[in-house]
């Protein structure tokens, strides 16, 4: 896969979702959403409990979330 210098790769996204208020949709790693006109927020796929015998409480799942909010002109 060609990357640029800073490490970036094209971003591939299939959209679930698209209206007048934004869009929803998927990516290899995670879902990501777009809220007309100024929030766009992405989080991983959340990682279910792999039943290898581990402790843990029922229903726990990780989730990563990065989130940008933008002020239009």
């Amino acid at each position: 896969m060609k990357v640029d210098r800073e490490g970036g790769r094209p971003v591939a996204l299939s959209v679930k979702k698209l209206d007048i208020n934004g869009f929803d949709g998927d990516q290899e790693w995670g879902i990501s959403k777009f809220i007309a006109p100024c929030i766009f927020y992405a989080y991983t796929k959340p990682l279910e409990n792999q039943g290898n015998g581990a402790a843990s409480s029922a229903g726990t799942r990780k989730v990563s979330i990065c989130s940008l909010y933008t002020v239009p002109r």
